[in-house]
């Protein structure tokens, strides 16, 4: 998930600075979870990458989870039922290795109810008020515990605790408002301030609680009182989804961390081995069944989408795959395009936040509070005309359109920027408008992508890009290494995987497009055609990390050449030039005799 690196950007930056702020330097409080910030960067100190620190914070989470609903579960089939279908749900294995704060929510959330309503008031609203630094509706779970505590044990033993939880609650927003300046965060400020509550809000809160309905069946055996405390927590989550009229994340993530509560709740409440109807066993499992292979949908749409079933293979492959951004191309365009110390306008900050020497704004307020307060007043388009009239205007600046044709812009914005690149995407189309269109010196691209590859080092994609910058820059040891690097990180992604049954580039699809000077490394044995190449101006250099064959062959005129080449590589010109059609011809390349461990590197050069 691509916010994941916005908590990572605020552990980074907090590790290499010392300050808790964005990247820009501006105090904002962007985040909505500070123990994750707080957890990531600890673990950044002892020398773990942020990214992976909040993937190993979430999968620990539900790890512990899964322990902590074992034993309430009763021994049973119906208990053991419900604890897989608990476990399972599509929501919990989709945030499972995710790195966003929703499973580490959900565990003490889980922790603070269930010690709530076992009578240790103390633990129990403790435990709540570390969920309110987890995630900010903990506030709410907190308030209504705190409650239910009172009408519990009564007023004179509620009040020790009550009153310590308070103290440390304002304590807490006292340094946190007078450090960032304001008490209201701008996450809370768009969602809540900014946005009115919605029927399409509740429609997606109970669609994101309907995975869990039929491990809510098991447990939930008789109509009690203690039964009706227990589905609070996940109430009030859905009625958190009501209030901010849906989370454009779906996939169950908010609703998630209250139904865990809620069925670990159940699962205490009902061990007294009431058996459960043959009829209702059947029903709920058909829904556990459901809530497995549905996953809650995207934004704007209530409906569901199948999901393989979750498998051990594709746990695995989730937690080896690394970290992804659903938009590459606009972090490959920052990098190539925009000058050190300038500053880019986008409305979806995510991975381009890290991106070493560049200023990063966002449009949609997360990260800069001036555009948060503008939303909130109704006036974002008048803030956004200001900003590009002033001294101070962004490099560049994002503009997206999803879910059809670009659409008509301002023409004040057109006059503002010269160059304009649009970037397509599956789902719709980025358009970037910049004050010009050249991009930055090869050396200094690959010198950029090494360092976003050294920071993000759970990102194959960003592997993958830095060794193509590697050979552009015509360092080829470095594209091998990274090459070689990637291959072992992860050897189930395709883009770098090393089998020397196919192979693969990294730099391109298949049929690949060579232009002059740029290169492209090939794994192991195989082949690939070239557009039209210039056979008199252009030759093919090959360097290669083992001994290879090399044979050249003309499309047009059917000749080929071929040559063995040690590790040191050598140039190759291309065979049948002249010919009919002058000096542009297609060529077919073939490396053979490469192992699965061989990189080697094909780029068209001048003679």
């Amino acid at each position: 998930m691509d916010d994941v690196y916005i908590l990572a950007d605020y552990a980074r930056h907090w590790v290499a600075t010392g300050r808790l702020e964005w990247t820009t330097g501006e105090r904002v409080e962007g985040y909505s979870s500070l123990v994750s910030v707080a957890l990531a960067a600890l673990l950044h100190v002892l020398g773990l990458a942020p990214e992976l620190a909040l993937k190993g914070i979430a999968g620990a989470s539900v790890v512990a989870i899964a322990v902590i609903a074992d034993r309430v579960c009763e021994r049973s089939w119906a208990g053991t039922a419900a604890l897989f279908g608990l476990l399972l749900a599509s929501p919990t294995v989709r945030w499972s290795v995710d790195g966003m704060d929703a499973p580490l929510f959900a565990l003490v959330l889980t922790g603070g109810w269930l010690t709530v309503t076992r009578a240790r008031p103390g633990v129990g609203l403790a435990l709540l008020g570390l969920a309110a630094l987890v995630r900010p509706e903990g506030m709410l779970h907190l308030a209504v515990a705190g409650a239910l505590v009172v009408l519990q044990v009564g007023w004179r033993r509620a009040v020790m605790p009550v009153f310590a939880t308070i103290f440390a609650l304002v304590a807490y927003h006292s340094l946190r408002t007078a450090w960032f300046g304001e008490f209201v965060p701008t996450p809370t400020l768009l969602k809540i301030v900014a946005t009115p509550a919605s029927l399409y809000g509740l429609r997606q809160g109970v669609l994101e609680a309907a995975p869990y309905v039929g491990a809510l069946l098991l447990l939930a055996r008789r109509p009690t009182l203690a039964t009706a405390i227990a589905m609070i927590p996940m109430l009030l989550q859905i009625a958190v989804v009501t209030r901010s009229s849906g989370d454009w994340m779906a996939g169950g993530r908010l609703v998630m961390p209250g139904a865990i509560a809620t069925a670990v709740l159940l699962a205490a409440i009902h061990r007294d081995g009431t058996s459960v109807s043959p009829l209702r066993q059947a029903l709920a499992g058909v829904l556990a069944l459901l809530g497995v292979a549905l996953l809650p949908a995207a934004w704007g749409a209530v409906g569901a989408e199948w999901q393989p079933l979750p498998t051990v293979s594709r746990l695995a492959g989730g937690t080896n795959r690394g970290l992804v951004t659903p938009l590459p191309e606009d972090v490959a365009w920052i990098v190539e395009h925009v000058p050190d110390g300038r500053c880019v306008l986008v409305n979806d900050v995510g991975m381009v936040g890290g991106i070493p020497g560049i200023c990063v704004l966002d449009l949609r307020g997360l990260v800069t509070r001036a555009s948060a307060e503008a939303a909130a007043e109704g006036r974002q388009e008048e803030w956004f005309g200001e900003l590009l009239a002033s001294e101070s205007r962004p490099y560049a600046v994002r503009q997206a359109w999803w879910g059809g044709e670009p659409q008509d812009v301002p023409e004040w914005l057109v006059r503002q920027y010269s160059s304009r690149l649009d970037l397509r995407y599956p789902g719709g189309t980025v358009g970037w408008f910049a004050e010009t269109e050249a991009s930055l010196a090869l050396d200094e691209i690959a010198k950029r992508w090494r360092a976003l590859a050294e920071q993000h080092p759970d990102h194959p994609w960003i592997a993958w890009r830095a060794a193509i910058a590697a050979v552009n820059a015509d360092d080829g040891e470095l594209a091998h290494a990274l090459a070689r690097s990637a291959a072992a990180r992860w050897p189930a992604v395709d883009m770098v995987a090393d089998d020397a049954s196919r192979w693969s580039f990294v730099g391109g699809d298949v049929p690949l497009e060579w232009e002059a000077g740029r290169g492209f490394v090939l794994v192991g044995s195989g082949m690939l055609e070239t557009r039209p190449v210039d056979c008199l101006a252009d030759r093919l250099r090959v360097e290669s990390t083992d001994l290879v064959d090399v044979e050249i062959e003309s499309v047009a005129t059917d000749t080929s050449v071929s040559t063995a080449l040690d590790g040191k590589g050598g140039t190759l010109a291309f065979p049948g030039c002249g010919g009919e059609g002058g000096g542009e011809g297609r060529y077919r390349v073939r490396v053979v005799g490469a192992g699965a461990g061989t990189r080697t590197i094909l780029r068209v050069v001048p003679r």
